[in-house]
This record gives structure tokens, C-alpha cells and sequence, in this order.
């Protein structure tokens, strides 16, 4: 056992005093916008190999408390903390992205996994146990005052070993479910799934739906503004929304990556990771799929779902879709969903679509960011939204996301810079710059460089080495994003003539507390799109806010939380401690954007959950509303429909 400890407990380096007491719990006040900090005073030694840091938490005061424990400076490693007066817990914060031991190859005998079985779980944003220097405690927004008291604080530790392969392999069954395991609700034998697809298909709660929606799931008994037979946005009494197509006030509450199964996972190498895969001709063989890089995979979940609901699951899937998010307390299909669900069923969903557009990169790819100036960028983007013509007149779509999560801010200049001299954007650079320069030598005295010419500049490729050239490629950069968000704009207006830009799915978790230059991004997007979107991946929907003067809708596109209670290996990029709370912070982190101002919607990513296996980029997180033989997590689903049907209401108030 280790414990935090104060230093003048010099025998016993390993106990943390909480107090100035005997008691070695101490009792702590968190008040709403601010934390507490906790030393951890343990030698670097004792913290190698840990894995885990467990630690009892009691709620002594009158409130349930939504709060969460951070590693002092690793705001992504954290524990939740959900308690009703009275409650104790032990929490396990878990540490993400710690290094195995140079022994253990585990990592490469599970190749293609981010979560393993001995604990390691993939993150970019790495911990070094033994650069740990403290907890931090804070509340989860929105919340009231915590009395709290946090007990002694003890390490697990990772394996040091190699595995041996034989007591893994094979991993999963033929449902793709993890076979050293179990947990409630793991599904055994064909006749068992068979009979919870037609329970489900019985199922009288499937089909309710909350009274006060209309058929696009808006507030039928709200107020009532015009009409356009397009979802639109307005401020209305201080708050941004959706307005639906007839006119009904709407917030949207939805899922993402509906589709006819979600968990795919490559085979091919990997052959002994699996129990029973079907040969070519065989029963089930039809499931079988090619990922990127050609690589052979398999549909797990489709497979379960031909098992489920038979021969034609594929007929019966999207009307139980449809009446489960309704019963849900969903109104909203959301981003990299099957339009063969969104476009079908007597009663559909609103839904939106993405035009992942990166087209050809900056510098080959080195940017996630397209090569806008490359000729023929515009006309492809043109066709991009032409292709969806079935959307572009259809009600229910509120509108599109073009790609997701472009990458390279502060660089995207840089980049192009150091491009050869066929990237267009480097010659729309050059031009750029001819235009402020009179000659090369002017150039050359601001950026301390030689260049013999500009054409000189078009060639090189390396980087000067002095730093004067950085304002001139930041202005560059912003003058990238504003045509960017311009043309996206100009494309939807003229192709989808009525709908929704729905902007590029920010990943900025943090934003305002953010750079500068992902500030000017965020201000820039505000001048094109008509909903600004964000991929946040916090532990509430509250806390949002714009810098500076900007005033637009907000849509947050992704955000989840995962356990490891139920047979699967990483949580995500958010976790919980079990199901229970996964249930009771969905509806807190829902709540809370309700209730903000600027937020007219959330999307939780996925509906299916992914493969202990791991899909195409080794993600294989406990992320699903449903698990991968389509049962729903069930408290999830509470969680989701307490506050489903409250959404209005508590926005209105």
C-alpha cells in the first residue's frame, strides 16, 4: 500500500495525514469554480509501475456531488466522483498512457488494441507515474459547495512480466466478446440472442415517446416561430436554438455512428485473436469487410444482428432504431451514421451529415488540414454535397458537418512553407508575400535570410533558421482558415440551398483555456457557420463560454464516458468508475449544456459499442449506448431518458 503523506511524518513516508488529527482521512470543502490540491509525497521509486491510484471518497454533506479527481497538470487523467449524502466509494483513477516495463512486448502481441488486458490503456497525452506530484479535487459544473472526506491513498501496480500467450488466446468468442470474463449481460448462445431480438422487437418501451415533441422531436407545447420547412437557428429570449421546420422550438439530443453494425475489427494477422471466425463460403462469411489499408476485417455486430433479428435485419433494424432513440429521449441521428437508417422507417429521425472533405492535404498529409487553393478543391467539394441530393431537400436534415478535427494550428503555415514547389498553397503563399515584399530583399531583411530569388524560396524546402519569418506564416495561416470557412459556406448555400453549415467539429476540450491561435479559429468559424461545432470530451456540458464577443449556437459533435465493468478494456477517452455512474454523468453533462445558453445541442459518440479488438486505428472503448450484440446498456439509457424528457423544461427555466 502507498499513501500520500504530510513531511512531518518522517517514519512513515508511505501514510497521508489529512489532518493535523490522528485520523489519517482528511475532510475538504470544494466550492463551486475552484479546487483542492493534495500532495503527493512519495519517492519517485515507489511510484514506478503504478498503474492505479484507489482511494476511498465519503460524501458528509447534505448534497449529491458531482465531482472529479485530477493528477495535478494531466487534466485527461481523472476519477469521477458521484455520491449521494452519506455515501462512500472507493475511487479508482486510473493513469493513462503509462509506459510498460522494457520487458513486456504486451503491447505488440496485442497489436492493433489501445486497451489491454493488463491494465495498459492507450492516451496522448501520457503519464509518468513517477512524475506525479499531486490530486487535485473540483466539482463536475454544474454543482453547489462539497463536503468531502478523502481517505488513504494506495497504488496498484502493472504487470512486470511478459504474457503468456496461451492463457489469452483466443481473446474473443465468435459475438466478439471478450472470453476471460463475465459480466451482466454478456450474451451466451445463438437461442439466447435470438430471444432478445424478439424482446426487443415486443418491447412496449421501445415505442413510447416524449409526449411533448412533435414528429422532429421539437417542443410541440412551446412557443411557436416561423416556419420554414428547414431547421433554422434563432436567439429566443436569450438563448440560442434549433428551430424545426415547422416552426417548434428544438434542442438537439442525439447519438452518433447509427448504422447497420459498428464494430468492425481487422483480421488479417491477427488471426489467433479470435474464436471461430467463419471461413470463406461458410455461414456468416458475409460480414467480412476491407478497412483502410486493405486490410481484411470483420463485422461483429452485423453478424449479431443477422443472429438477432434474422434474415431481414436489415428491413427490421432502422424502425427499431428510429423508436429506440425516441424512447431514449433522443431526437437527433448525429455524425458518421448510416443513411440507409437516417433515410428509412415510417417515423424518422432528424439527422445530420458529414462531408468529410480533406480532399489533399497540406504537405502531403503532414496537415490535417486541406489544400484549398489546389485547383478543383472548390468543384470537388461541390460534388461532395451533390452526392448527398437525397439531403439536400429532406426536412429532417438540420444540416452539415464539413470534415472533422483539423489539425495543425500555429504550423499550418509552417507546413506550407516547407512544401515542394507543386503545392499550391505554397505558390498562393508566395504570391502572398511578393505582394507585401517589394523584392526578395526586402524579404530577406525581415525573415534574416539569403535567398538569391523567390523562385529560390519556391524550391527550398527547409525552414529558416532564424524565427522573423513566424508573423508572416501566421498571417498566412489565418488567411487559410478564413477562406477555408468561406468557401464551405459559399458551397452549402448554393448546393443545399435552406440548410445548415454546421461548421468542422472542433476537438478544443478546453476551449476558452486555449491557445491563441485556436482562438482566432474559433472567431474566424464564427463568421461562416451557422452553428459552430465542438468535439468535447469533458466531464460536463456546463462550463462553455466564447472569448471575446462572439455569439453563436454551439453543437457539441462527440463526447462519452466508458467503464471496464462490462468486459472491455479502455474507457475511453472519459471514464467511470461502472455502468451506474456512466448513467447518472450522461445526465449530468447533458444537463448542464441544457442549461447553457450557447449550446442548442449534444451528440454522444457512439450508439455501438466498439470491439474489444480494437477497430482500424486500435480504438477499443466501452463507448456504446448498446453493447456489440445490440442490448442496450440500461444505465445509460436511464440516465439518457431522465433527462431526455426534461430538456425543454429546464431550458425554458
Amino acid at each position: 500500500m502507498r499513501f500520500l503523506s504530510p513531511v512531518f511524518l518522517l517514519s512513515v513516508l508511505s501514510v497521508l495525514i489529512y489532518s493535523c488529527s490522528e485520523k489519517k482521512n482528511r475532510r475538504i470543502t470544494i466550492e463551486d469554480g475552484k479546487s483542492v490540491e493534495l500532495p503527493l509525497n512519495l519517492e519517485k521509486e515507489e511510484l514506478e509501475g503504478t498503474k492505479t491510484l484507489c482511494f476511498e471518497v465519503e460524501n458528509i454533506g447534505k448534497d449529491t456531488i458531482y465531482a472529479e479527481s485530477t493528477v495535478k497538470g494531466r487534466m485527461w487523467n481523472n476519477a469521477t466522483i458521484i455520491l449521494n449524502p452519506g455515501e462512500k466509494t472507493k475511487v479508482k483513477l486510473r493513469l493513462l498512457g503509462t509506459p510498460l516495463p522494457d520487458s513486456v512486448d504486451n503491447r505488440q502481441i496485442f497489436k492493433g488494441m489501445k486497451g489491454l488486458p493488463d491494465g495498459w490503456q492507450w492516451h496522448w497525452d501520457r503519464v509518468d507515474p513517477k512524475q506525479i506530484k499531486g490530486l487535485v479535487f473540483s466539482l463536475i459544473p454544474p454543482g453547489n459547495t462539497a463536503d468531502l472526506e478523502i481517505g488513504e491513498v494506495e497504488l496498484e501496480k502493472g504487470k512486470s512480466e511478459k504474457i503468456k500467450p496461451e492463457d489469452y488466446f483466443p481473446l474473443v468468442d465468435k459475438y466478439g466478446q471478450y472470453k476471460h470474463n463475465n459480466w451482466p449481460g454478456k450474451t451466451f448462445g445463438d437461442v439466447k440472442l435470438a430471444s432478445l431480438g424478439n424482446e426487443a422487437l415486443r418491447d412496449k418501451e421501445a415505442k413510447k415517446t416524449v409526449r411533448s415533441w412533435n414528429k422532429y422531436g421539437g417542443w410541440a407545447d412551446g412557443p411557436k416561430l416561423k416556419a420554414t420547412g428547414h431547421f433554422r437557428v434563432e436567439k429566443y429570449q436569450g438563448k440560442w436554438w434549433f428551430v424545426d421546420p415547422s416552426g417548434c422550438l428544438f434542442w438537439s439530443h442525439g447519438i452518433d455512428c447509427v448504422r447497420f453494425g459498428g464494430s468492425v475489427t481487422p483480421v488479417e494477422g491477427r488471426e489467433y485473436f479470435f474464436e471461430g471466425l467463419p471461413k470463406e463460403g461458410e455461414p456468416f462469411s458475409e460480414f467480412y469487410e476491407v478497412v483502410s489499408g486493405g486490410r481484411k476485417a470483420y463485422n461483429f455486430s452485423a453478424a449479431n444482428l443477422y443472429r438477432k433479428y434474422g434474415e431481414d435485419w436489415k428491413s427490421i433494424y432502422p424502425e427499431l432504431v428510429h423508436e429506440r432513440l425516441r424512447s431514449w429521449g433522443m431526437n437527433t441521428i448525429g455524425n458518421w451514421s448510416a443513411s440507409g437508417i437516417y433515410l428509412s422507417g415510417e417515423k424518422r429521425t432528424p439527422y445530420v451529415v458529414n462531408l468529410r472533405h480533406y480532399w489533399e492535404r497540406l504537405g502531403k498529409g503532414k496537415a490535417k488540414f486541406p489544400d484549398i487553393y489546389k485547383p478543383g478543391y472548390r468543384e470537388e467539394l461541390v460534388k461532395a454535397v451533390r452526392s448527398q441530393k437525397e439531403t439536400t431537400s429532406d426536412p429532417f436534415c438540420l444540416g452539415y458537418f464539413i470534415d472533422n478535427e483539423l489539425h495543425g494550428w500555429g504550423w499550418l503555415g509552417h507546413t506550407v512553407l516547407a512544401s515542394d514547389e507543386n503545392s499550391s498553397a505554397k505558390r498562393k503563399l508566395l504570391s502572398t508575400l511578393r505582394s507585401k515584399y517589394i523584392n526578395i530583399d526586402s524579404l530577406n531583411v525581415k525573415w534574416k535570410t539569403e535567398y538569391k530569388s523567390w523562385k529560390h524560396v519556391l524550391k527550398e524546402k527547409s525552414l529558416p533558421k532564424s524565427k522573423s519569418y513566424q508573423h508572416d506564416l501566421l498571417s498566412f495561416e489565418k488567411q487559410m482558415v478564413n477562406d477555408y470557412y468561406r468557401t464551405c459556406l459559399e458551397v452549402i448555400r448554393n448546393e443545399a440551398p435552406g440548410k445548415l453549415y454546421l461548421g468542422s467539429r472542433l476537438d478544443f476540450h478546453y476551449y476558452p483555456e486555449t491557445s491563441d491561435i485556436r482562438k482566432t479559429v474559433v472567431s474566424i468559424a464564427s463568421k461562416y457557420c451557422d452553428v459552430v461545432s465542438f468535439n468535447r470530451y469533458r466531464l460536463n456540458g456546463a462550463d462553455f463560454a466564447f472569448h471575446g464577443e462572439i455569439d453563436k449556437p454551439v453543437l457539441i459533435g462527440e463526447f462519452h464516458f466508458g467503464a471496464l465493468d462490462r468486459g472491455m478494456l479502455h474507457g475511453g477517452l472519459r471514464s467511470v468508475q461502472n455502468q451506474e455512474q456512466r448513467g447518472k454523468l450522461y445526465a449530468h453533462y447533458v444537463k448542464g449544456a441544457v442549461l447553457n445558453p450557447f449550446i442548442v445541442g449534444t451528440h454522444w459518440f457512439q450508439y455501438q459499442e466498439q470491439v474489444v479488438t480494437g477497430r482500424f486505428d486500435g480504438e477499443n472503448y466501452q463507448v456504446g449506448f448498446v453493447d456489440i450484440c445490440d442490448k442496450p446498456y440500461l444505465e445509460t439509457v436511464k440516465g439518457s431518458r431522465s433527462i431526455g424528457e426534461r430538456i425543454y423544461r429546464l431550458r425554458r427555466n
